[in-house]
């Protein structure tokens, strides 16, 4: 929430489980993680709570707002920046694994998909870089930002751009 707080809400009832404090504002769907809900928020903060009691797991920072959910896979924690960054976390600790920059900012959420983390910029491109480690593999360019995931189909990613396109 905006009010800086996480709740806990029993899917089957609708009877709060937990809330805990984020110390800032989350802007962005929050993602689970074996058994922790990983959460990004507006502050660049990325944090871990125990889904089970709401305890803090881990905590990190990056620059910039995170404004899409993280992405998980490969026992990482993908986020992207409005500053125009992505990141990978370990999913276990938080620790930075790698950070890739694009020159605009990263609104959307990242996909990864056959080792590859597609990178959502609005610098009017799409970025292929190493799921493990965050290298440079190819980028594509479109005619406007691109806000949103990439979507992947039969080995094909198709992306929306601001422009009214879809290129895949």
């Amino acid at each position: 929430t905006f009010g800086g707080r996480v709740h806990a809400i029993d899917a089957d009832n609708g009877t709060e489980r937990w809330n805990t404090t984020t110390n800032g504002a989350v802007a962005a769907t929050p993602r689970p993680v074996g058994e922790m809900v990983v959460v990004g928020q507006y502050d660049g903060t990325i944090t871990a709570f125990n889904a089970a009691d709401g305890s803090r797991s881990w905590r990190s920072s990056v620059a910039g707002s995170v404004l899409a959910a993280p992405t998980v896979a490969n026992g990482l924690v993908y986020v992207g920046t409005r500053a125009g960054t992505a990141h990978a976390l370990d999913a276990t600790s938080g620790s930075e694994r790698w950070q890739f920059s694009t020159d605009a900012g990263v609104y959307g959420s990242i996909t990864v998909t056959n080792g590859r983390a597609l990178v959502p910029s609005n610098d009017n491109r799409v970025y292929a870089v190493g799921a493990t480690d965050g290298r440079s593999r190819w980028s594509y360019a479109t005619d406007a930002g691109v806000l949103a995931a990439p979507a992947v189909v039969n080995g094909t990613a198709y992306v929306g751009s601001t422009d009214d396109t879809v290129y895949g």
